[in-house]
């Protein structure tokens, strides 16, 4: 999985805050990490009040504490999720750096694909396909 994007971003989200919608991108990735076989995870936070909600376990929200119980309960299942308090320009680095990373894997994925099938090439010039 290294270097594999796994999870974006949370397209649609019926929370009624930003820390709703942050605990509930984050149940989201602890269902597909899970899924995934991984045993622990690490979410960098540049919200205090997410932080500090997510390491006390509750919320004044009663929606995010649904959520909160959720990543608890995958905790208790095997899956150990971390969160530091990072800063908003390191945050955005580390983005950067993930997402360049998951950019050339993907693209050499491709090329991979492309070259265990050698009897199909791909015209520039046009949409079609020629076969050998």
């Amino acid at each position: 999985m290294q270097g594999v994007s796994v999870f974006f971003r949370v397209a649609c989200s019926a929370a009624r805050s930003k820390g709703g919608t942050m605990f509930e991108a984050m149940v989201d990735a602890a269902i597909r990490a899970k899924h995934h076989g991984f045993q622990y995870i690490l979410f960098l936070g540049d919200d205090r009040r997410v932080v500090q909600a997510f390491r006390k376990k509750r919320s004044t929200d009663w929606l995010d504490n649904t959520r909160l119980a959720d990543l608890n309960n995958f905790t208790q299942s095997g899956l150990f999720c971390n969160m530091p308090f990072e800063p908003h320009i390191i945050v955005k680095h580390v983005w950067s750096i993930a997402k360049i990373a998951t950019q050339s894997a993907a693209e050499a994925s491709l090329r991979v694909e492309q070259n265990m099938n050698p009897t199909i090439k791909i015209k520039e010039s046009a949409t079609e396909a020629s076969f050998l």
